[in-house]
């Protein structure tokens, strides 16, 4: 059995699917994107935004997103992530860093209004969001979780669909491996950024395998299901 020999409802509904998951690769790609750079639009993932949010602390990772529009220039934001990478003192904050704050965010996160729940008026409310590294562990178990049984079941259907096509076994196995490993890969090296922030880079190769590899394995059923056998029924 293969694809090009399935009746016309299945190669349908395969078909759909097939769209489907194509469309679900670019909107993933665009949620990643704002999620990396959420002051800037969908730029392409960086390290640099894939270590602040796996790896930095919260005040490290909003002073390089949200927070670096309120900055007056880059002394300021070079003080503040000084600050951050040398372990948050709090006597170098009243010196260097309180000033700054003030002028420039406790209009939004002060005594009066403190939107988002996080006040930034002294050292005490500030040192929780210098100290913790990464994403919380709870948000990141969740983060897991979902990833776990989506990226699960969808490998699961695109390489049953692909293991149906007349391509090269070696071709198949190749593919299913790599996009199981590429997966697994990535969602270990979210854990492992909290220990170091060079795993960033595991992060965003393990990242950009699986999206190649599922689009090749997406492009390729897709051609052997409608395109291929119009081109031997023509011969």
């Amino acid at each position: 059995m293969n694809l090009a020999a399935l009746p016309l409802p299945i190669k349908l509904s395969v078909t759909f699917f097939i769209v489907l998951t194509a469309c679900g690769l670019v909107v993933s790609e665009i949620l990643v994107h704002s999620d990396l750079h959420p002051e800037r639009g969908c730029p392409l993932p960086n390290l640099t935004m894939i270590k602040a949010k796996y790896s930095y602390s919260p005040l490290y990772r909003a002073v390089l997103t949200t927070m670096r529009k309120h900055l007056e220039n880059k002394l300021e934001l070079k003080a503040i992530i000084d600050w951050c990478q040398s372990g948050g003192d709090r006597t170098e904050f009243y010196e260097k860093i309180a000033p700054i704050l003030n002028q420039r965010c406790l209009h939004c996160h002060g005594k009066n209004i403190c939107r988002g729940d996080v006040s930034l008026r002294n050292w005490g409310d500030l040192a929780p969001l210098v100290i913790n590294r990464g994403l919380p562990v709870a948000k990141l178990i969740r983060q897991t979780h979902y990833h776990i049984f989506g990226f699960g079941i969808l490998i699961l259907g695109l390489t049953l669909i692909f293991n149906l096509t007349r391509y090269s076994n070696r071709a198949k196995i190749w593919l299913t491996v790599i996009a199981y490993t590429a997966a697994l890969v990535n969602i270990l090296g979210w854990w492992a950024a909290k220990l170091s922030h060079t795993v960033a880079v595991v992060i965003l190769i393990s990242g950009l395998t699986l999206m190649l590899t599922i689009t090749i394995i997406v492009v390729l059923s897709f051609l052997d299901l409608w395109v291929l056998k119009q081109v031997t029924s023509a011969e």
